[in-house]
Formats: C-alpha cells, structure tokens, sequence
C-alpha cells in the first residue's frame, strides 16, 4: 500500500505507461536512406572534409583570440 492506495507488486510502475518504439533523429533517418540510394561521391566527401578543416582553424584562432 503507497500512501493509503493499494499497488499490485506483479503490475507496472505506472499503470498509465504505455512503450513506444524506439525512433531515429531526422539525420539519421536521411543519412540510412542516402546510404542506401546512392554509392559515396569521394570528391564530395573530400571537400566537405577541408571545409571542416577550415572551419575548424577559424574556431580554434577565435578561442586562442580569447586567451
């Protein structure tokens, strides 16, 4: 008994519990469906490797700007 209420020890927790299936994030979602459709463009990927890479250099000189 919880607090004068009777509580099943063999029920659920909540009684107003109900599961959901798990979901995925939208960019995961799209990138299982690109992966899917299409082969991996290595010229596009390499680009949008040294655009990282740029941008990441214009944030580390910002954080060493704020020493």
């Amino acid at each position: 008994m919880l607090l004068g209420v009777p509580v099943n020890p063999d029920g659920p927790a909540c009684p107003r519990f109900i599961a959901r299936e798990p979901t995925l994030f939208r960019s995961q979602q799209e990138s299982l469906t690109t992966s899917a459709k299409s082969e991996v463009n290595l010229a596009e990927l390499k680009r949008r490797l040294d655009m990282a890479e740029v941008e990441l250099r214009r944030i580390k000189a910002m954080l060493n700007r704020l020493k």
